[in-house]
Parts: structure tokens; C-alpha cells; sequence
């Protein structure tokens, strides 16, 4: 009998052929061996499936559901994470690839935190290394709720959390991002742990999350920071229905809602908002609590005018 912890990984796939053989071999040959893994397949139209079922019927820790319809990247993600059934659950793309000590280091971090982020490194198609992490600059260990209100440090394949987050985060938002949510909740109970660290080789291509999502922005006329603007505003609209939230929590997200998007609209850009996020700056902007008060004054600046701007857009 394992006494260790099972770790469930939730993978979801779609169209994945070109990389996800390379991304389960990483998976199964970590040095943490006690897993399983779940993955849901979201009606690929290439060899995805039949490289799948290559894997499943070698490996019995693999287990396979395959969509009849389209579900989207949320919800195929919530429907693979509500098959796992380990006490810990990390989350996998189907184009990266995890260092071997990925699962390990997790579990020996987390403590009694709910959830565990942690760093990647880039790498290109090939796989090769480019030098950069997907996060360049620090962040604090312990990150509390604020750290999620205008921006989300948390990225998804490099987490692992408690399945005891669920019973919080079930059922995911209609909108907004399962990752963002994740943390959030985790931070809103300060059981959320960042471990500087890159576990994980992120995968640059065409047709990864990233360069997707910027082809959106161009398709729809959106420049980046208006995307920012609209997330914030999605996200702090979930955040305020969150059914657990404390309310001197529900006090603090609803003023900076209503600063950036009501009383801007009315008034323009106004000392009042400025000053509320001069003062939690540090937990607004947690990549940037170390900068001087001059440089905190012209990030400032830079974010209300592009507020200013997105505003007379929308």
C-alpha cells in the first residue's frame, strides 16, 4: 500500500498532437511517482485522441475522457479537475514540459497553504530554452487577496492545490479565468504560497494560449491594455459574488470597482482613486512594491490615463 499523498493531474487537450507525447513522458517520469492522470480531450480533430489512447494503454495511472461536444477551455478544465480524485491536484498544458522534480517540489513546499504557484522557463517550438521566465520579476511568498484585484499572478500549469479548494471554487465562473479564481480564493484565506522557482518549460508556438489570445485583441480591435481593463472588470465582478468573501474584503473590492469604473466614468481621472492605490500599492502591484515612491507615482500616472482612455472607448 503507497502511503505518500495521490497527486492528480488534470490535462486537457485539443488539437494537441505536436507536443503532447513529449509533455506525458515528463509527467510520467517524475521523481514523484504516486499520480494519476486525467485527462479530457475537447473533440481534437488531429491524432490527439489515438496518441492518447497510445499512452493509456501502456500506463495504467492514465485515464481518458473524451468529450461529445465543445466545451471551452474553463470548462474542460473544471470537468478534468472534477474527475481527479488525489488529495492534491496540479494542472498541465498539453504543450509544455515539466522538469522531472516538478510534483516533488510542489508537495514539499506547500505546507499547509491551500494552493502553490511557481515560475516557468521559456522555451521555443523546438524546445528550445530562450533564456526568459514567463514571470521576470519576484514575487512575494505570501500573496493576499489584493495581489489578484487588478492583475493575476498566478498561472495555472505551475500551480498545485489541496482538492479541499474546491468546495470553494465549484462551480467556476461563466467568465473570467479558472487560474485567477484558483488564487483568489486561495489569498482571500492567506493560503496561497508563490516558491520562486521554475518547474516548468513553458512552450512558445502559434497556437499556444498566449499567441491566441493576442490574435483575439487584433481580431476584435483591441489593444492590450483595453483587454487588461475589460479582465479587471470581469474579475472584480466575480470576485464580489464570491460566496465566502469576508466583508471588510467585499468593503475593499467594491470601492476600487467603483473608483476605476464608476466614479472615473462620472468625474475622469480623480485624486481620490489615485491616492486609494498609492496606498495598497504594494499589494496592488506586487512585482513592482519595491520600486521608489517616483517611479510608483509615474506607473500610477500611466495606468489612470490608459483607465482614462479605455473608458472614452467603451
Amino acid at each position: 500500500m503507497n502511503n505518500k499523498p495521490l497527486v492528480s493531474i488534470a490535462l486537457c487537450t485539443y488539437n494537441g498532437s505536436k507536443y503532447i507525447g513529449e509533455q506525458l513522458n515528463s509527467i510520467l517520469n517524475q521523481t514523484y511517482d504516486h499520480i494519476e492522470v486525467v485527462i479530457c480531450d475537447d473533440c481534437s480533430k488531429d491524432n490527439t485522441w489515438n496518441i492518447l489512447t497510445g499512452f493509456a494503454d501502456k500506463y495504467n495511472q492514465i485515464r481518458l475522457i473524451k468529450n461529445e461536444e465543445q466545451l471551452g477551455f474553463n470548462k474542460n478544465f473544471e470537468k478534468a479537475i472534477s474527475f481527479c480524485s488525489g488529495e492534491f491536484i496540479a494542472i498541465s498544458d498539453q504543450d509544455d514540459i515539466w522538469k522531472e522534480n516538478k510534483i516533488e517540489t510542489l508537495l514539499n513546499n506547500i505546507n499547509d497553504n491551500l494552493l502553490i504557484g511557481s515560475n516557468s522557463e521559456l522555451i521555443d517550438e523546438r524546445g528550445n530554452r530562450l533564456g526568459k521566465t514567463l514571470r521576470r520579476k519576484t514575487l512575494p511568498e505570501n500573496l493576499n487577496y489584493k495581489s489578484f484585484l487588478l492583475a493575476n499572478p498566478l498561472t495555472g500549469h505551475t500551480c498545485l492545490f489541496r482538492k479541499e479548494l474546491l468546495s470553494k471554487a465549484f462551480p467556476l465562473p461563466e467568465d473570467g479565468y479558472y487560474d485567477w479564481w484558483f488564487g483568489f480564493i486561495a489569498a482571500h484565506d492567506n493560503k496561497y504560497f508563490y516558491l520562486n522557482e521554475t518547474l516548468t518549460y513553458y512552450r512558445i508556438h502559434s497556437e499556444s494560449l498566449i499567441q491566441r489570445e493576442k490574435r483575439q485583441i487584433n481580431q476584435v480591435n483591441f489593444s492590450r491594455r483595453n483587454r487588461k481593463f475589460e479582465l479587471i472588470k470581469t474579475q472584480l465582478t466575480i470576485f464580489q459574488e464570491y460566496k465566502f468573501l469576508q466583508k471588510e474584503k467585499q468593503c475593499f473590492i467594491t470601492t476600487l470597482f467603483n473608483e476605476l469604473f464608476i466614479e472615473t466614468e462620472k468625474v475622469g481621472i480623480h485624486w481620490k482613486l489615485f491616492m486609494f492605490l498609492n496606498d495598497n500599492f504594494s499589494e496592488l502591484f506586487p512585482e513592482r512594491r519595491n520600486n521608489s515612491k517616483v517611479s510608483r507615482y509615474f506607473i500610477l500616472s500611466i495606468f489612470c490615463l490608459a483607465l482614462k482612455k479605455y473608458l472614452s472607448k467603451n
